[in-house]
């Protein structure tokens, strides 16, 4: 006729879906027998009307061939090509009305033979389609039967429902997505009950 005790819960869940970028790659020739120094390269992304559309993006640190950094104290040796490489992931603001084109460029800057040298990057157009948002909501059943502390009679558990609404609010589709659950795990029993769960 109360409460014998609390128990807590957790389940670890992990959703998954496909989400579009855009692989950039920046090939630079070394042709001189001078070593190319202080190598920087500047991204820069606008929308049609050339707007800085910059913030509408992530864009991952870069990876390099032959390269040694793109920070301003990058080298390139002599005869040799140098690459690097950046995924850039559209946010969901970037593309609120239906697809929408942009423009990668930039600035590379290098030092060569002790002269400076600036040459801007030609801006190549990408289209971005509008992405999913997902909202997930979780409902359980409020009343679940198990096993009565207060009696000596074994009685076997009753299964209890537990939900998973996902709602996609953006304006693009989902694609590929994939729900996982792990196992309910106690993270709280006080009295040490005999409790176990299942999935």
């Amino acid at each position: 006729a109360g409460v014998c005790a609390i128990v807590k819960l957790q389940i670890d869940q992990q959703a998954v879906m496909t989400r579009s970028a855009f692989a950039a790659t920046l090939q630079l020739n070394n042709s001189s027998p001078q070593t190319l120094q202080q190598v920087k390269v500047t991204l820069n992304i606008t929308d049609a009307n050339q707007q800085s559309a910059t913030n509408f993006f992530g864009i991952t640190p870069p990876t390099f061939s032959s390269l040694t950094a793109v920070d301003g104290t990058g080298v390139i040796a002599p005869n040799s090509t140098g690459s690097a490489s950046w995924t850039i992931v559209p946010t969901a603001a970037a593309a609120t009305n239906g697809t929408t084109q942009y423009f990668v460029g930039g600035q590379l800057s290098y030092l060569e033979d002790g002269a400076l040298l600036t040459i801007p990057l030609y801006p190549v157009s990408i289209m971005v389609m509008p992405s999913a948002q997902l909202q997930v909501q979780y409902f359980e059943q409020s009343v679940v039967y198990g096993q009565d502390p207060f009696s000596s009679q074994i009685e076997s558990s009753i299964p209890f429902v537990l939900g998973v609404m996902v709602e996609n609010t953006g304006l693009g589709t989902a694609h590929n997505f994939e729900l996982t659950s792990g196992q309910p795990q106690i993270v709280d029993n006080q009295k040490g009950l005999l409790i176990s769960f299942n999935i």
